[in-house]
């Protein structure tokens, strides 16, 4: 699978990324980051909405953005962006679905273009296509759909006069076939309604939708959190579900608990994880006083460091994914001990091995070296990782630059900048050392 945006922010020219494992994101601030995932978060936010809306809501939960030129590109000063995702069906068929999304001054952001190709078909749906266009399309649709074809032909033998027709009433351009409205002999109107709908980006709605996602600014711990109700798609953040999950897995599933508590375990954040219902609408979590203690001797978790309450979310996002999901984290390392960031890159190549998505944004050196480490440990094959690094050419236009892993460990492509700073700053150490032992 692989992302890619257009001339949305920084991103001026086509960039993307491969999802195949563990797809990292890295780069300087302001390198177009954190630019490249909104887009998608966008989507999963206003099909997350329920309103009748077609236009993007661009604020939310997931994004916080209030203007038009918040999202554009400023170099080619155009008023709309695209997003693509590439596929394959499951019989080894890349297909690949394009929405163009425009400003309109009444409504906002809405979809003014979707595309599908796959190696058969090439159909593009627009908002200015003339109904001579649509008509031809629906005769390539009958010619080289099978599933169409079967359907159409049924309703032809009817004798059905049909419509052919773009539908925009929802965030995604669609076509639909539907029959003229009859009149029986009672002169009553009656509509038989969609005969076939087509939908070139059903696949990327179902991409948004199962989204996790894991902000960088989290939740700070609380001595009560809320009992919240969600459904397999964790609407908006996911940190705000982490202490209901956990209680559920006490009641309801044991063994996801037992694993929460090794991984912490393994980062030495603490030995023991429990919750406790205080009324029917709050729960507290509690923690190990220090590792090691009895299970009995607990604390609350807002008496403990921040490191446990901020990794927690990603621990149990982990845990409780599912196949179809896609774990969307903003900087992993965030109040965690460079220790524990180490480690916290081992887990995460677990995860990945038994199927897991993950996309991570990190500013951090050593959970990178610890992946590389883990792939020269044949512990993850070098394929299901990534390396995406984002850095501006001189017109300030993102670019992205895509490293793999080989068997050992090594990167093919690897940024000549990622290390600069660390390397600058150990000799800059080391030559202050050295003079002081010159002067005795």
């Amino acid at each position: 699978m692989r992302l890619s945006i257009e001339g949305y922010k920084s991103i001026n020219t086509k960039q993307g990324i491969n999802i195949s494992g563990l797809s990292v994101i890295a780069g300087k601030n302001s390198s177009g980051k954190s630019s490249f995932m909104q887009p998608f978060l966008i989507l999963k936010q206003t099909f997350e909405s329920n309103t009748d809306s077609n236009a993007l809501i661009i604020n939310g939960e997931n994004t916080d953005l209030t203007k038009k030129d918040q999202l554009l590109c400023k170099q080619t000063k155009s008023n709309k962006f695209s997003i693509y995702i590439e596929y394959d069906d499951g019989n080894k068929t890349k297909k690949t679905s394009q929405v163009v999304f425009e400003y309109d001054e009444k409504k906002g952001f809405i979809s003014t273009s979707s595309r599908f190709t796959s190696k058969k078909q090439d159909i593009t749906l627009s908002l200015d296509m003339s109904q001579f266009e649509i008509d031809n399309l629906v005769s390539e649709l009958e010619k080289n759909d099978s599933t169409f074809s079967r359907i159409y032909r049924n309703f032809a033998k009817d004798k059905l006069k049909l419509i052919n027709r773009i539908d925009n009433n929802e965030l995604f351009l669609t076509l639909r076939i539907e029959p003229k409205k009859q009149q029986n002999k009672k002169e009553n109107q009656f509509n038989l309604g969609v005969v076939f709908e087509f939908n070139p980006s059903g696949f990327l709605k179902r991409f948004a939708e199962n989204i996790i996602h894991i902000s960088g600014i989290r939740q700070s711990p609380v001595r009560e959190y809320k009992l919240t109700k969600y459904n397999k798609n964790y609407q908006g953040l996911f940190d705000k579900y982490t202490a209901t999950i956990i209680y559920n897995w006490s009641t309801e599933d044991e063994k996801k608990l037992n694993k929460l508590q090794t991984l912490i375990e393994d980062l030495e954040l603490a030995t023991n994880i429990t919750t406790r219902k205080i009324d029917e609408a709050y729960i507290a979590i509690e923690i190990s006083r220090f590792m090691q203690s009895p299970k009995t001797d607990t604390v609350n978790i807002s008496d403990v460091g921040l490191g446990l309450s901020q990794v927690l979310p990603i621990l149990v996002a982990l845990i409780e994914a599912k196949e179809n999901n896609i774990i969307y984290i903003e900087q992993p390392e965030i109040h965690l001990h460079p220790k524990a960031q180490f480690k916290l890159a081992k887990i995460f190549c677990n995860f990945v091995k038994n199927g897991k998505k993950i996309i991570v944004e990190t500013h951090s050196s050593i959970f990178i070296r610890g992946l590389q480490i883990a792939v020269a440990n044949n512990e993850l094959r070098g394929d299901l990782f990534s390396l995406n690094w984002f850095h501006q050419n001189e017109e300030g236009n993102s670019i992205i630059t895509e490293a793999s892993l080989d068997e050992m460990g090594a990167f093919d492509d690897w940024p000549s900048d990622f290390d600069d700073i660390y390397l600058d700053v150990e000799g800059q150490y080391l030559d202050a050392v050295e003079k002081k032992m010159a002067r005795g």
